[in-house]
């Protein structure tokens, strides 16, 4: 009996053993990616999005141009575990955006695929993607785990409330100062599709509005009006 005790020890161990291997090897995995390769912004996006502007009608961006930009951001604003040239994306219908990125942890390299649902928060105006689910190599793990050791380590403007990862809707046109923008240029619709995604832009001057009114009880105070 005291034999067949250990061989079944034996078995439950081999087999815990085995688990770990797995997981390891599924852990340092490339599951690989299937979205496009990057490539730059074509030469009239600025026209076109000037036109959109006018007009009102949306600014489309193929996945790749997408994935182009995203990666020119992470290259400017780099952190020390993102390889931001191995950044890819690919969208879904249903403002759903799927994110390969290769880390370097403990001087290992690690591939984190993440799918995220993509919204516009009109209140706060920032751009959200919610995490829905997260993979390290080829291994689902928690989404908080993750998250909990990267909070820390965002680009630069990326901030995480929970498990929503956000930056700022509005890119300033026209600064009086360093955090005193006249006027923004404001994503106002964000909608994914199948090849890439649509922006709907608008110029938003609160900044120029709530200057001009403190100019005005600037003059009251200096002329000594009461009514201007």
């Amino acid at each position: 009996m005291r034999k067949k005790g250990w061989i079944a020890a034996g078995a439950v161990l081999g087999v815990l053993v085995l688990l770990v291997v797995t997981a390891v090897i599924l852990l340092f995995s490339d599951p690989g990616f299937d979205g496009p390769e990057p490539s730059p912004m074509p030469e009239d996006a600025g026209i076109r999005a000037a036109k959109s502007l006018v007009t009102g009608d949306s600014f489309h961006l193929e996945t790749a141009e997408l994935c182009g930009m995203l990666v020119t951001a992470a290259q400017e604003h780099p952190v020390s575990w993102l390889d931001a040239d191995g950044l890819r994306v690919r969208t879904q219908d249903g403002q759903l955006l799927t994110l390969y990125v290769p880390a370097v942890w403990n001087g290992k390299t690690l591939y984190l695929t993440a799918e995220l649902e993509v919204r516009r928060d009109a209140v706060q105006k920032r751009l959200e993607a919610q995490v829905l689910s997260l993979s390290v190599g080829k291994l689902p793990v928690p989404v908080d785990w993750v998250l909990e050791r990267i909070a820390d380590r965002l680009p630069e403007g990326v901030q995480l409330t929970g498990n929503v990862l956000s930056v700022p809707a509005e890119l300033p046109l026209l600064a009086l100062e360093e955090n005193r923008p006249l006027a923004a240029l404001e994503v106002r619709e964000l909608t994914l599709t199948a090849d890439g995604v649509d922006f709907a832009f608008a110029v938003n001057a609160d900044g120029t509005a709530s200057l001009l009114e403190e100019g005005k009880d600037w003059l009251e105070n200096l002329l000594g009006f009461t009514d201007f």
